[in-house]
């Protein structure tokens, strides 16, 4: 997942640069494609509204809480494009790396916590 989100941070990033730039975009692909991502988005999150499995609940509640970040991203940029508020572009990309720092987190202690399990089964 974290390679994924750091694909759609690039993106994301990547994008707002063009934009602040002024570089010449096709404006209405890029709304297609904010509407995927929200659309992918979208269907993550509600896998991850269902009850999580016992001791899996924080993990749940973070994952949660790194989609409305990536989703709140993409909504700014989407409100820069329609209403040119340059402030828009810099706090979407701050919401994505917050987003990413979030699920590079969450890998971080799944794998941790896969080690230190291992130790006991190896043991």
């Amino acid at each position: 997942m974290t390679e994924v989100a750091s694909d759609l941070l690039t993106f994301l990033r990547n994008l707002a640069d063009h934009l602040a730039l002024g570089t010449p975009l096709p404006m209405e692909e890029i709304r297609n494609s904010l509407n995927l991502v929200k659309n992918t988005l979208e269907q993550l999150y509600a896998q991850y509204e269902a009850p999580a499995p016992a001791g899996a609940e924080v993990i749940r509640e973070f994952m949660l809480e790194a989609l409305q970040l990536f989703y709140d991203a993409v909504e700014g940029i989407e409100a820069y494009v329609e209403t040119g508020e340059r402030d828009r572009l810099a706090e979407s990309v701050l919401k994505a790396e917050e987003a990413n720092d979030i699920l590079s987190s969450i890998e971080y202690v799944i794998e941790q916590n896969k080690q230190w399990l291992s130790q006991f089964s190896a043991g």
